[in-house]
């Protein structure tokens, strides 16, 4: 195969595996991680703990990939935040930074009007900048029964999310072993 730089292409095949342990939490092995790791949390906001084992150095090690191309697919918006989680669609993994003056606004289903399943499009004017404004008025709600989900990737072609995740890793770390 001749890899140019391993362990850029070791990072994304850990990264994928920190990637199952979010898809896959009923798996052997993130059931084993999570209860010696991150009893009470998730593996994103999990810390590497006292006396890591290999395997958790290593796939802990790669979550920062992860956390540089996830974001959000709007649902409901009942567990994405406004103003910590990446939710609006772009090249930029927008974060939002003006928690400050809006603390009444915590989820992204604070900006939805529940009668009419539809944006608060004065809300949302009125607290964000146009350019932001319009990126958030643009996202479809997908099925607003459904909870909202973790993708990878920032193209939004979705056939399952794995696909979009492994778009994700490839896009990131291709420059570094190509």
């Amino acid at each position: 195969m001749g890899f140019r730089h391993l362990s850029s292409f070791n990072t994304t095949l850990l990264a994928k595996q920190g990637w199952g342990l979010l898809n896959n939490p009923k798996s052997l092995l993130a059931r084993a991680l999570k209860a010696r790791y991150f009893k009470d949390g998730d593996f994103l906001n999990s810390s590497l703990g006292r006396l890591p084992s290999f395997t958790w150095q290593s796939i802990w090690a790669a979550r920062g990939l992860l956390l540089k191309g996830l974001g959000w697919r709007i649902r409901s918006g009942q567990k994405a935040s406004i103003w910590v989680d990446v939710w609006i669609p772009g090249d930029d993994n927008l974060r939002i930074q003006n928690m400050n003056n809006n603390q009444c606004l915590i989820k992204v289903a604070d900006l939805v009007d529940a009668s009419s399943k539809n944006w608060k499009s004065d809300l949302i004017s009125f607290i964000f900048d146009e350019q932001i404004a319009k990126r958030i008025l643009c996202i479809p709600f997908l099925c607003l029964s459904m909870k909202t989900l973790l993708y990878g990737g920032v193209s939004c072609q979705v056939n399952s999310r794995s696909e979009v995740v492994t778009d994700f890793f490839y896009k990131k770390v291709r420059i570094n072993y190509i």
